[in-house]
């Protein structure tokens, strides 16, 4: 997400400031990868932040998100409803095998399956990007082994 802030007090007219995924954001940054795993595994979502001044808005609005400054992360909390664990208990109960799909970052949702006994050792965790290059054969194949 980016907004743009008129700042009639710099010779910049805008500031463009974005916060979004941190692999989107800033995806070669060691230190900071590093930070946002620290983070991801301790369950928490995690939004990185950056921005930019600009003199004019560009023609071509996806282009305000390029060449941003890195300012940091955020890691946010935010726990899985208390049913989920009963549900979850339920569905083993039952013979179901529980799995989670989501749009955390594949770390955090596997930190969250963990505490929600979803995921097991030994269990796949598969992020958007290689889900995205599956085959249903290939996905089929890797829902059976686990």
């Amino acid at each position: 997400m980016t907004v743009v802030i008129a700042d009639n007090n710099s010779k910049d007219k805008f500031l463009v400031l974005t916060k979004g995924a941190f692999d989107r954001i800033i995806p070669d940054d060691p230190q900071a990868s590093m930070v946002h795993n620290q983070f991801a595994d301790k369950a928490l979502r995690v939004l990185a932040l950056s921005y930019k001044r600009i003199s004019e808005i560009p023609q071509n609005l996806e282009d305000i998100e390029e060449n941003q400054t890195f300012l940091g992360i955020i890691g946010m909390i935010d726990p899985p409803r208390p049913e989920s664990e009963q549900a979850v208990k339920d569905a083993r109960h039952a013979g179901i095998k529980p799995l989670m799909i989501t749009g955390d970052h594949a770390l955090t949702a596997k930190a969250i399956a963990q505490e929600l006994d979803i995921y097991r050792e030994g269990d796949l965790v598969v992020d958007g990007v290689s889900l995205s290059g599956m085959t249903e054969e290939i996905l089929d194949q890797q829902l059976e082994k686990n």
